[in-house]
């Protein structure tokens, strides 16, 4: 059932955000949540729901409201207990959201309805609860210790000479060794290169840290049990290490071929036939194309090999093989009749790798070519300037106020045309020097934020929209995109870079056009395997 919710025909996320529902609506969307909760195969997707739920108007004020009447019904608090059980054994980050639910649902379990199978059911929810805070405790506790706060140290090394993909070293290294250095969040960095290297080191140890701490969790069980290299683990063995924070972990996996492919040469692993089973591979986030892993035959004591998933195949999934693509250090020959354990960090190497990348190549093309360096290294931010390519030019709102607006592809341009409606025809030449000339909120059909963060877009060369997941960065970006793709001249082009929590938008496909006579809007794709599929197109 949690699969169908996300089927467009049932309109689950249309009915969760409505803001006005009457009381057999809520009981009616209780039933659905604590059914569909009830799947124990697909944690990733049931993850993407509770996240979903959490941000809605349904939990937030409906059911909240329903059970703050004076006698709610029995089954609404049952059913209420159930799903709020699932939401923190899923995702404990979500017990702060769920504090007020918790006090609700006590007064009512121990004060007014005092019945024992309710309260039985609420105590084992408050474990959870309590687990929670102490999962949340010890995450705002993760810091990095070995952090110096001094700018003059000198770097044992240089930093482009650091390797991306981690060796085995990298992971049994003690995170006390590791030179880092404090991000400046109030002044400015020295020069680029002290600031390329500290963002480098920092950005680095982020992804390798879950990584490290898994692998000497794994170490400790290990270690505690006294098992052995050629040892089977036991059920509870594997359930402990299977539990450990940050990790996906699959038992018994074998190295089975080496193939030649566009990615290089690369090894055909095959999981267990019951992991495989276990996971609904057309929804789950593992083992995605570029994720990184880690394989031993020995428990990570002497033997590792780290590498990428470089080919995610549903049909391959489905039969229980990835293949994978390991970093040039193998530490011994591998064993194609040994079993293997397989590791998978919850980081996402790939994106990782590209930022780390895209840092050395900054670091080597010098500083006269590091972009905005003035405002993100040396803080020369007092009056920001308006963008080049809108200084002193007349700009064209209609494509934010026309909303009978029609995009039509001319074929003899070979580029995407709008065409607008007579009553807009005020709105085509705005100066960008005088806002009074600018069209207001209600023009645009923004509420005052969304208008002021249009204006500043335009106002100045560089500008951060920060605000909560959902609501409404995607406004101000497409609106921002729609208005500059119109302008034309521009003596550079203009960027928009969404933040990784933006989910992805189809106006961003749909408003890119050709680099050179109009803007880019740029943005990183959050899904992988979407990545992948796009990477054979023009762009």
């Amino acid at each position: 059932m949690i699969i169908s919710l996300k089927e467009p025909k049932f309109r689950f996320e249309f009915y969760i955000k409505m803001p006005i529902m009457n009381t057999e609506m809520i009981n009616k969307l209780t039933v659905v949540v604590n059914k569909a909760f009830e799947c124990t195969s697909n944690e990733s997707l049931m993850q993407d729901h509770v996240h979903m739920i959490l941000s809605s108007e349904f939990f937030w004020k409906h059911l909240f409201f329903a059970l703050s009447k004076p006698s709610p019904f029995k089954e609404l608090i049952e059913m209420s207990i159930s799903i709020f059980s699932r939401f923190l054994a899923l995702l404990p980050s979500s017990q702060p959201m769920l504090a007020r639910f918790k006090n609700r649902l006590q007064f009512l379990v121990n004060d007014q309805l005092k019945n024992p199978t309710l309260l039985k059911s609420y105590n084992r929810m408050d474990l959870l609860y309590q687990a929670a805070v102490n999962i949340n405790k010890t995450r705002n506790k993760k810091t990095l210790p070995n952090l110096v706060d001094s700018s003059e140290m000198t770097p044992p090394d240089d930093f482009t000479d650091m390797n991306i993909i981690p060796k085995f070293s990298d992971i049994l290294s003690n995170q006390t060794n590791q030179f880092l250095r404090k991000n400046i969040t109030n002044g400015a960095y020295q020069n680029v290169k002290h600031y390329l290297d500290v963002q480098f080191r920092l950005l680095r140890e982020d992804f390798l840290l879950p990584l490290r701490e898994g692998v000497k969790k794994l170490r400790e069980i290990v270690d505690e049990a006294k098992i052995g290299k050629n040892d089977r683990l036991s059920q509870d063995i594997m359930q402990r290490i299977s539990r450990i924070e940050s990790l996906s972990t699959y038992f018994d996996c074998r190295i089975e071929d080496t193939l030649a492919t566009d990615h290089g040469v690369v090894h055909q692993v095959r999981l267990s036939p019951e992991k495989v089973q276990s996971i609904n591979w057309e929804f789950s986030k593992r083992l995605l194309f570029g994720s990184l892993v880690c394989l031993s035959n020995d428990f990570f004591e002497n033997n590792c090999l780290i590498g990428s998933i470089c080919d995610r195949d549903i049909e391959n999934l489905k039969e229980g093989i990835i293949y994978v693509r390991f970093g040039v250090e193998l530490s011994r020959e591998i064993s194609y009749n040994g079993r293997y354990i397989l590791l998978e960090t919850s980081a996402f190497f790939e994106s990782y790798k590209h930022v780390l990348h895209a840092m050395v190549s900054f670091q080597r093309a010098g500083e006269a070519d590091f972009p905005f360096k003035e405002n993100l290294v040396y803080c020369r931010n007092k009056s920001m300037p308006m963008p080049r390519y809108l200084n002193n030019v007349n700009i064209d709102f209609r494509p934010i106020v026309d909303r009978n607006r029609k995009l039509v592809w001319d074929f003899a341009t070979r580029e995407l045309q709008y065409f607008f409606s007579p009553s807009s025809i005020s709105s085509a030449k705005c100066s960008s020097t005088n806002k009074a000339t600018w069209p207001s909120a209600q023009q645009m059909s923004l509420d005052p934020s969304q208008y002021e963060a249009v204006k500043l877009a335009l106002d100045n060369k560089l500008a951060l929209h920060s605000r909560a997941t959902w609501n409404g960065k995607n406004v101000h970006r497409c609106e921002n995109s729609r208005t500059i793709i119109t302008q034309q001249a521009f003596m550079v082009e203009p960027i928009g870079r969404p933040t990784k929590s933006t989910p992805p938008n189809p106006h961003d496909l749909l408003h890119k056009p050709r680099i050179g006579s109009v803007p880019r809007v740029l943005r990183r794709p959050m899904r992988p395997d979407t990545r992948r599929r796009s990477c054979g197109r023009s762009e």
